[in-house]
């Protein structure tokens, strides 16, 4: 499936908890600049600032912050002389891209514009928009959360939620319902549907793994959690047990009645099927993002 490569971009929604909307504009259009795959980009200055028509002095403020944070890293080198014959400045950026619980951007949210708006101001919303998805109840784009309640987990004053949330309903990005209690973001900015079974092209035996990852997939699927990513080291384990796919399903399905909501390994589905996890220590972290 080609839906994440064409797109659509996959980001953490722990966004919220670090960037203010400017940070979250610019690391929009960073994604959208980026490998989807690797995260990798080697966009240059200029093509940011005519995208999101933020000044250049106040972009790199922005990237320095999101490296500064985090969320992205940075290599800046030499590469040859300009037209005028200084040194070329270039900068490759590194995106981080969450392998499990992870919300999926629209290229729409990134493209759209609005007639009689201010490029910047429109990006400013952009960012809002994307740190408010980080909000919103599991695969919905909708929350419960007051203006209070927002300014509790964002990194932004009431005052500064007011004015972008009134922007929003003004230009019919986010609407309200009846009861005035619940906030709603504008269809087709992001994908609520369950992410796609993904087998990394470089995995290692997968054509012998993918049935047995596909039983853990669907089984991940009809319980609303998040599979964890191929991993063909683990998955050996569950092979080389000889148990087949039909058998795993009925074992999955008899064994796990309550299946943690966030699960970063599979070594969590080797321990049901063979008894004991292949490792003994911890699971290693992941960036853990629930997916909306």
């Amino acid at each position: 499936m080609d839906i994440d490569k064409l797109s659509y971009r996959r980001v953490r929604n722990d966004l919220h908890k670090y960037l203010n909307n400017k940070e979250a504009a610019v690391l929009l259009a960073l994604v959208f600049h980026a490998d989807y795959q690797t995260g990798e980009s080697h966009v240059i200055h200029r093509t940011l600032v005519e995208k999101t028509g933020i000044p250049e002095s106040s972009l790199k403020r922005y990237l320095k912050q999101l490296k500064e944070k985090g969320i992205i890293n940075m290599t800046s080198y030499y590469n040859g002389v300009t037209p005028k014959g200084m040194p070329r400045h270039l900068t490759d950026y590194f995106i981080q891209i969450p392998d499990v619980y992870y919300i999926m951007v629209a290229r729409k949210l990134f493209d759209f514009k609005l007639e009689g708006v201010e490029l910047k101001e429109m990006s400013f919303i952009k960012g809002f928009i994307l740190l408010l998805k980080c909000l919103c109840m599991n695969f919905t784009d909708s929350t419960l959360y007051s203006y209070r309640k927002l300014e509790e987990h964002m990194q932004l004053s009431y005052a500064t939620i007011a004015k972008l949330m009134r922007q929003c309903q003004k230009y019919g990005l986010v609407t309200q319902n009846e009861e005035g209690q619940e906030y709603s973001i504008m269809k087709g900015l992001f994908h609520n549907g369950f992410p796609p079974m993904t087998i990394p092209k470089n995995a290692k035996n997968a054509d012998r793994y993918k049935d047995i990852y596909k039983v853990i997939y669907e089984f991940c699927k009809s319980k609303r959690v998040v599979c964890p990513p191929f991993d063909s080291r683990l998955l050996s384990r569950i092979y080389i047990s000889g148990k087949t796919p039909d058998m795993l399903k009925q074992l999955y399905e008899k064994r796990i009645q309550e299946i943690p909501e966030k699960i970063s390994s599979l070594n969590y589905f080797v321990k049901i099927a063979v008894g004991k996890a292949l490792e003994a220590e911890q699971e290693k972290e992941k960036i853990s993002i629930v997916l909306d």
